[in-house]
């Protein structure tokens, strides 16, 4: 088991990182940023939210996520 951590400049935002396991070759490490969080939604990218260009018009999919989405920016 491999474990490093430390520091990253990106576009002037500096985010502490940890990587934990160990080295895959060919495989990106598994990246944790204390504090993230990770929501999976149905439906494909913007359909969740409506997007026009994403959705066709169908906002089913969209009246079924809000709830979640909302309850996971509350949290």
């Amino acid at each position: 088991m491999t474990f490093t951590h430390g520091f990253a400049d990106n576009n002037g935002l500096r985010t502490y990182y940890e990587v934990h396991g160990r080295e895959v070759p060919g495989r990106p490490p598994l990246l944790l940023i204390p504090g993230a969080r990770l929501l999976i939604v149905p439906g494909g990218h913007g359909d969740y939210l409506g997007e026009q260009a994403a959705s066709g018009g169908d906002l089913r999919t969209m009246h079924a996520t809000v709830p979640f989405l909302l309850r996971f920016l509350d949290a």
